[in-house]
């Protein structure tokens, strides 16, 4: 059944987390810069991981095994609570891959972040874009966007990754951290992130 719908799942412990650095300027401290991070970070400590592959969607990744599947849609996405088990369900980040379906070139930074905005405006009203920059995302380029609503208590961050597949249509992860406290660790979403091929 999993197989008729394009995706797979098996456990696997990963031996060495080498990554490059190139791909992962994701989660920088706003107003640092994201390879001074990660050429002086920490590696991440060795973990348990399975394996999610989304033909339809054109991509595969792994993930940690203490997040958990919230959702799957083949052919478009899936997302996964990061939970512990001590904040509450408004206060439990959410980890999201999505595939489009219109083909074409990646947008400008500024045309991202426009939209981004919008989507986000009627459940964050005070949604605003705190930073932007490239990256890397499933071996091709992308754009990093990072937003905040300081409306909320404590402000929810919200960031985004913004590539391509390698056929062309929108590959976006979507971060949603309603705080802080219990946010993933950099070096788990550094590593999540560049699991992600396509």
């Amino acid at each position: 059944p999993d197989a008729a719908h394009g995706r797979r799942h098996r456990p696997r412990r990963r031996r060495h987390l080498a990554f490059v650095a190139a791909l992962l300027p994701v989660l920088a401290v706003a107003g640092v810069a994201s390879a001074a991070l990660l050429t002086t970070g920490p590696r991440p400590a060795f973990t348990d991981t399975m394996s999610y592959r989304d033909g339809p969607a054109g991509f595969s990744l792994t993930y940690a095994t203490r997040w958990k599947i919230q959702r799957v849609n083949p052919g478009l996405g899936i997302r996964f609570v990061v939970s512990s088990r001590h904040e509450s369900a408004d206060q439990v980040t959410t980890v999201s891959v999505t595939s489009g379906t219109q083909h074409g070139p990646l947008p400008a930074a500024a045309d991202l972040a426009r939209t981004v905005v919008a989507g986000l405006r009627p459940q964050f009203p005070g949604i605003t874009l705190v930073t932007s920059e490239t990256t890397s995302l499933a071996g091709g380029p992308a754009v990093l966007l990072k937003f905040t609503d300081p409306g909320t208590n404590p402000p929810t961050a919200v960031e985004q990754v913004v590539g391509r597949t390698n056929d062309g249509r929108p590959l976006t992860v979507t971060i949603q951290t309603p705080d802080p406290r219990y946010a993933p660790s950099d070096a788990s979403v550094h590593e999540f992130l560049a699991s992600i091929t396509s």
